[in-house]
């Protein structure tokens, strides 16, 4: 090829691009847009998040990308006009008449618009530089400022020029040839995304990319294999253009060198592409098969381990260890094999004990010693292995999905890594996670679903590793010409290292010794906190008693804690049934690089939010008083709170609290994971049991936060996940319900189990005692496992109470209670001191297992509502057995507003409501005495004369004509069934087309309160009530319309325009329904047939009651009548509840 001929096609078409209206206003728009985005991201104005722009490299990444996809559509369009942009030039000639090959020809064109592009890309770099020199907390990194344009414009755009190119070629339309691209931009951008691990993302738009100032990319050996895999395909691409132009005839050498080419850059990008999907597939296939492995071997083999001595020395990303344990057979017979977990990417170099080979055998992540002469039970025996290598990530958290591994998590656009540690050679971040040391027994498995076996060990630690890192682990460090050794005072269940360049502000608090390690040049904190560093240890105190004290009731039993920085690639994962999230280990918490994520190290916005709230309210404090809220704030809702959203009031001076994690994409956590409740109770003790092993996850919730047993707020209908739970709890066990890895449905089966036993619990032995015991055998097992069976034992020894009974509603699959309650009686009376109040009601259990039920009372204080007096509490639990019915008197010395019923694990739908107690019957004299007794009187809603038929009794049929497309039809039958998903919710947007069970606590229903919904249509969709009446004559016909359950939001006018008073709305306004009754005027066509014939009745819910409303007065058979409701109205929908026949007498 000629160069000169190159350059001159390639100088003209930049020149012609240039002076294109059409690239000029691209470009001045992409520019401003950017510009406006640098403004609203990186500005330095009160509501610029310092997450944006902590990590300095992602101020030219987010850039990048930006001006990527905005390139890639444009580049779409100039490189599909290639050909017809020179006729229109009338150049075609003077260029084809020139002796310029094809191949020189199409090189030029691309490079002249490429070189176009990339100008275009430095120009919006250098403006992003001036930001970023205009930030002075935000340092430049220049590397970032080369790396992206090479990793990401570069290869986007000669793949879709290339790819532009040959479409054209092929199809000889640029309209179609643009269409066909924008197409595919489209599928790039919003359904590829992580399809095939992300391959199918040209725009590395998901590929994560972020550049740690610690460990710059995470992965860059896999980024490197995606962008030249797309490189090549558009060289491959450019290659077919020129074979296939239909401009000069070419030789044939030519045309073989070019379709070589073609073929050649092709199949490269193909292998190279092959090689970055096959890592990720491969690492799932290992992910399968360690838990496999997990499942075969759990429970067998296995010892305990009293003691392991660690000998740690890094080389590079390769790490040399050593392993001294010490182990006892805890069984009751002898093993002849022992089984541990050990990283799968370590290899044994060997296993000796009392100074022999002992041989083994190595199943992936599982190593199986034998030694010769086995472990007697009882017996102890040490074993040194020496094992060395790089530690394979895959083997982390296989209890986790691959959809929620998969999951974004980004700075706004840019997408981050999710390591389970950090493997590098200037920052080796070793969590419990990677396995990287011994442990007895196997993982996470499908017979548990517990992470790991829980076992105290005493740990020690040895390090050998270069001098300008420093060395953090649990335990009393010390340091010798050997290394650097840790010793933990305490037995541990898990152990982290971390080897990294930080260094360390210490201070001593009440013996606890307060580290933080940060990277020197990311002290950006210490200047908002410059005039309280003599108050600083007093707050720490008051933050940490208040949670001590108030909160938990424990106190914290290790001698220090270590606040480490670590790079923002790592992450740790939630899980339902665990409480502990691996930011948070023994003596450690793991924040992220400079603070990036968490809203509560954003300090320079708070404070900056505090001096206009100031400003505001004309008010003044010194910067003493807010450095002492900002350092309160931070301690407050960083660590001693257990929702993941901050306390108070949000930045923005709304009521809505502040999310404590900032990062965008699709990773969420429903608890604070920076909670230090862990090392409160999760490392220090636990209570491990075979049979019941998510005993000791529902004991954590306890302690952390209790159980809510309350109704949910603005209930609606539908069911919740606790009702959801129940019902699957009916038909399975929770072992059966976790093999679906549904995260929330086992967050709610963990929590209905966990309030139902522990109330139980609770009830037979008295809620303070229970405490007490609970609080103090805490104490006093502190580091050290316990079995259930010796907890249960000890609490049958202290209370003569077995837990066992009561933890079977986890293994029953079907066994379960069902609640008939009736309406409370109100009385008012008094004794000789004031006023008495009185509730009376029933309780049948008509299931056929044991169960419980929570009443709440809401007592109205001295003020009234409004009157300054404040609501109080008082509960009542009852147990009632398989078939009995209990009979109580409630006795109260305030007067109760509200009493919230609560059946917990029960057939119940909803399984709370409330009851609202208005008004008093006063009684002169009565019973005082509270009471619980046995009645022979089961609960009955239905009286005599009178025959009710609900929706869910045998007798009601619906008919259902769907007349949905034939499409609809197809996709609503692909769409994933769920057997717990039998109730639907009704709201103002939304009614099904056909016939619906829905549930709501304002339906009729005596265990399941329940009608069917659809939406209006000619009539051809139907219900039908049917019975046989014992006796002929008149009846009066009653219908059920539950008005409470039929409103909807008030309209904007009705509001007033949607402004409310300060402090909340009058009725109606703000959040949630108002009184506007959604379905007034609606008619109900009711057809009434019977062997005296047809009548038919139009109702209409003008002012219907909540509740039953009198269609008329029949004169009916005895004989079958059958009750019939179309869906013909006027209205928007129909509900059928529940019809009631009345013998007149």
């Amino acid at each position: 090829m000629n160069l000169i001929n190159i350059w001159n096609v390639a100088a003209y078409e930049s020149k012609t691009l240039f002076r294109s209206w059409f690239f000029r206003i691209f470009a001045i728009l992409a520019l401003l847009i950017l510009f406006g985005t640098n403004i609203g991201f990186f500005g330095g104005h009160d509501d610029a998040s310092w997450t944006f722009r902590a990590i300095a490299a992602n101020m030219p990444y987010i850039n990048v990308l930006f001006i990527n996809v905005a390139q890639a559509i444009i580049a779409v369009f100039l490189a599909s006009d290639f050909l017809k942009r020179d006729k229109k030039l009338d150049t075609t000639e003077v260029i084809y008449a020139r002796p310029i090959t094809n191949g020189e020809y199409v090189v030029g064109k691309t490079l002249g618009i490429l070189v176009l592009f990339v100008g275009l890309v430095l120009l919006a770099l250098a403006m992003t530089l001036i930001f970023n020199l205009i930030q002075k907390d935000v340092p430049v990194e220049w590397l970032a400022y080369l790396y992206y344009p090479l990793l990401i414009s570069i290869p986007t755009l000669v793949f879709i020029l290339g790819l532009s190119f040959f479409m054209m070629i092929l199809f000889r339309s640029q309209a179609v040839t643009f269409l066909v691209l924008l197409g595919y931009i489209g599928l790039t951008l919003f359904y590829f995304q992580d399809k095939a691990y992300g391959m199918l993302d040209y725009m590395a738009f998901n590929l994560p990319m972020v550049y740690s100032d610690f460990i710059g990319f995470a992965d860059f050996r896999l980024i490197l294999l995606h962008r030249l895999a797309y490189l090549l395909l558009g060289s491959g691409f450019i290659f077919a253009t020129i074979r296939f132009l239909n401009r000069l005839p070419q030789t044939g050498r030519w045309n073989g060198l070019n379709l070589l080419g073609f073929i050649g850059f092709a199949a490269g990008g193909i292998f190279v592409g092959s090689i970055y999907f096959d890592s990720y597939r491969d690492q799932s296939r290992d992910r399968e098969a360690y838990l496999e492995l997990n499942t075969m071997y759990v429970g067998k083999h296995v010892s305990d381990v009293l003691s392991n001595e660690l000998q740690v020395e890094q080389h590079g990303r390769s790490l040399q260890i050593k392993s001294f344990l010490r182990v006892q057979n805890q069984n009751s017979e002898r093993l002849d094999t022992l089984l541990f977990s050990l990283n799968p990417g370590f290899s044994i170099d060997s296993i000796t004990s009392r100074g022999k080979v002992v041989k083994f055998i190595r199943k992936r992540q599982l190593v199986m010693l034998l030694p010769n002469e086995g472990l007697e039970a009882g017996r102890r025996r040490r074993f040194n292995i020496f094992y060395g290598g790089v530690p394979d990530e895959s083997v982390a958290y296989l209890d986790i999905p691959a959809e929620q591994m998969n999951a974004s998590k980004r700075i706004m656009v840019a997408p981050i890594n999710k390591k389970p540690g950090i493997i590098h050679p200037h920052y080796l971040l070793l969590t419990p996670e990677l396995n990287w040391y011994p442990e007895a027994g196997v993982g996470f498995n499908l017979k548990t679903f517990q992470p790991r076996e829980p076992d105290f060990v005493r740990f020690s630690l040895s390090v050998a590793c270069d001098s300008t890192l420093s060395a953090i682990a649990p335990g009393k460090m010390t340091t010798d010409e050997e290394g650097i050794h840790f010793s933990p005072e305490n037995d541990l269940n898990a152990f982290a290292l971390v080897l990294a360049p930080l260094v360390r502000k210490s201070l001593e608090i009440d013996g606890v010794e307060y580290n933080l390690y940060v990277d020197p040049e990311h002290d950006y904190f210490s200047k908002f906190f410059t005039n309280i560093q003599d108050t600083i240890k007093a707050l720490i105190t008051e933050a940490k008693d208040d949670w001590e004290l108030d909160e938990l009731d424990i106190y914290y039993a290790f001698n220090r804690i270590n606040l480490v920085e670590v790079p923002i690639q790592y992450h740790a994962y939630e899980r339902p049934y665990f409480q502990t999230v691996e930011y948070i280990l023994p003596e450690m918490i793991l924040l992220p690089e400079k603070g990036t994520g968490l809203s509560t190290l954003d300090f320079q916005r708070y404070v900056k939010y505090e001096e206009r709230q100031d400003r505001e309210r004309e008010s003044s404090r010194s910067p003493r008083e807010i450095e002492v809220d900002l350092f309160k704030r931070f301690l407050q809702n960083t660590f001693f709170r257990t929702e993941p959203r901050t306390g108070g009031r949000g930045m923005g001076g709304s009521n809505r609290r502040d999310e404590l994690i900032t990062f965008q994409g699709d990773v969420e956590y429903n608890k604070n994971p920076y909670c230090v409740f862990p090392l409160y109770y999760s490392y220090v003790t636990g209570i491990s049991s075979w049979d019941y092993p998510v005993f000791n996850s529902m004991l954590e919730i306890y302690l952390k936060e209790g159980f809510d047993v309350s109704p949910r707020e603005g209930f609606t209908g539908g069911i919740t996940d606790k009702e959801r739970a129940n019902l699957l709890l009916s038909r399975n066990s929770v072992i059966e319900l976790f093999a679906r890895w549904d995260t929330e449905l086992t967050a709610s089966l963990i929590n209905q189990t966990g309030s139902f036993i522990i109330s139980a619990l609770k009830n037979r032995v008295g809620m303070g005692d229970f405490d007490y015991f609970f609080y103090y055998y805490l104490e006093d097992h502190a580091f050290s496992e316990i079995t259930f069976e010796q907890f249960s034992r000890d609490f049958y020894n202290e209370f003569g109470v077995e837990i066992a009974p009561y933890l079977e509603v986890m293994n029953a699959g079907g066994d379960m209670p069902t609640f008939l309650i009736s309406e409370p009686e109100y009385l008012q009376t008094r004794d000789d001191i004031g006023d008495v109040y009185l509730v009376k009601f029933s309780i049948s259990n008509i299931g056929n297992a044991r169960g419980l039920v929570d009443f709440n009372f809401r007592i109205m204080g001295q003020g009234g509502f409004g009157g300054g007096g404040g609501m109080s509490e008082e509960k009542r639990l009852y147990e009632v057995e398989a078939g009995e019915t209990r009979e109580v008197q409630v006795v109260l010395y305030d007067r109760p507003m509200m009493m919230t019923v609560n059946t917990l694990i029960s057939g119940n739908i909803p399984s709370s409501y409330n009851n609202f107690l208005r008004s008093a019957t006063e009684v002169t004299s009565s019973n005082l005495e509270e009471y619980n007794r046995y009645s022979a009187h089961t609960v009955s809603l239905r009286y005599e004369d009178e025959y009710v038929l609900d929706n869910e009794d045998e007798g009601f049929t619906h008919y259902s004509v769907s007349r949905e497309s034939k499409l609809k039809q197809y996709v609503d039958s692909k769409k994933e069934k769920d057997e717990g998903l039998l109730y639907e919710s009704l709201n103002e947007w939304w009614t099904p087309s056909r016939w619906t069970p829905v549930a709501h606590s304002a339906y009729y229903g005596e265990a399941v309160r329940s009608a069917m919904a659809i939406r209006r249509g000619d009539g051809s969709n139907y219900v039908n009530w049917s019975t046989v009446l014992p006796e002929k004559g008149f009846y009066d016909l009653y219908v059920y319309i539950p008005v409470s359950a039929m409103y909807q939001r008030p309209s904007r006018r009705d509001q007033g325009g949607g402004q409310g008073g300060p402090g909340g709305q009058g009725p109606g306004q703000g959040r949630g329904f108002g009184p506007e009754f959604a379905d007034k005027g609606t008619d109900y066509h009711y057809n009434i047939s019977s062997s005296e014939g047809n009548e038919e009745v139009v109702f209409e819910l003008n002012n219907p009651e909540d509740g039953w409303n009198r269609l008329g007065s029949f004169h009916l058979p005895a004989d079958s009548v059958i009750v019939q409701l179309s869906n013909e109205t006027d209205g928007r929908r129909v509900i059928a509840d529940a019809v009631k026949w009345v013998r007149r007498r």
